[in-house]
C-alpha cells in the first residue's frame, strides 16, 4: 500500500486496487510511490485481511470496502479522502473528518425531477459540482432534457474492467507528463533566476574592479 501523487494504491492478490479522484478500480498496473504515515497505519491494521464486500453510496463518488471487521470508505472527489471505520466511527483518515462518519449528501441524477431541481439556474461548473460528475459535464452539456438523457445513457452503459483501467491509465499518464513538464519548467525558472543573479553579481564585481583600476591609475 502506497501513495503516488493523488493516487492511493492497494496491492491485492492478482493485481492492484487504485483509488483516485473520480475513480476506484482494479488494475494490472500501478505507479510506484512511497507509503506515508496513513498508509503505514493501514498496513498495520488491514494487511492480510480478506475483502468481503464493496458498495457505492447512491450514485455518488463514495465507495465502501468491507475488510474483516472494518470498513474503508473512499471519497473520490477532487481531493481524495480515505477513512478506516469501525462501527461507523472514524479510526483514521487521510484528511480530517468528523468522528462519526456520514456520507455527503448526493443527487440521484437518474431521477428526472431530482436532476432538474439540482441543476436549476446553474452554469456548467455549478452543474458539475451539484451532480458530482466533474469533467463529464463537458460530454453531456446542453438543454436540460438532453443533459438528463445523455447522463442516463452514460450511467447505464456498462464498461469492462479493461476499459476502465485503460481510460484511467491514459489520464494518469497524461497527468504524469504534465507533472514532469511542470517540474522541468520550475527547474528552468530556477536556473534562469540563478543566472540572472550571477550576471548581476558579475556586473557588480566588474564595476568594483573598474573603480579599483581607476584608483590604482591615480596612485601611480
Amino acid at each position: 500500500m502506497w501513495r503516488s501523487g493523488d493516487l492511493l494504491v492497494f496491492e491485492v492478490t492478482g493485481g492492484f486496487l487504485i483509488a483516485r479522484p473520480g475513480g476506484f478500480y482494479p488494475a494490472r498496473y500501478a505507479p510506484r510511490g512511497e507509503p506515508d504515515g496513513f498508509c503505514m497505519y493501514l498496513r498495520k491494521h488491514i494487511s492480510g485481511r480478506v475483502i468481503t464486500g464493496v458498495r457505492q453510496h447512491n450514485l455518488d463518488r463514495v465507495v465502501f470496502l468491507e475488510v474483516g471487521d472494518s470498513e474503508l470508505v473512499f471519497e473520490l472527489f477532487g481531493r481524495l479522502n480515505v477513512a478506516l471505520l469501525r462501527d461507523g466511527q472514524v479510526v483514521a483518515s487521510l484528511r480530517r473528518m468528523p468522528r462519526q462518519y456520514s456520507p455527503p449528501e448526493s443527487v440521484n441524477y437518474l431521477d428526472r425531477d431530482e436532476f432538474m431541481r439540482a441543476i436549476e439556474g446553474k452554469d456548467k461548473r455549478g452543474v458539475a459540482r451539484a451532480l458530482g460528475i466533474g469533467r463529464l459535464v463537458e460530454q453531456i452539456w446542453g438543454e436540460p432534457e438532453e443533459m438528463w438523457r445523455r447522463l442516463r445513457e452514460l450511467a447505464e452503459l456498462p464498461l469492462s474492467p479493461e476499459e476502465v483501467e485503460r481510460r484511467f491509465r491514459e489520464e494518469d499518464e497524461a497527468r504524469l507528463v504534465e507533472q514532469r513538464e511542470a517540474s522541468v519548467n520550475a527547474e528552468r525558472r530556477r536556473l534562469e533566476k540563478s543566472i540572472a543573479e550571477l550576471r548581476e553579481r558579475l556586473a557588480d564585481h566588474e564595476e568594483r574592479a573598474a573603480r579599483v583600476r581607476a584608483a590604482g591609475s591615480h596612485i601611480l
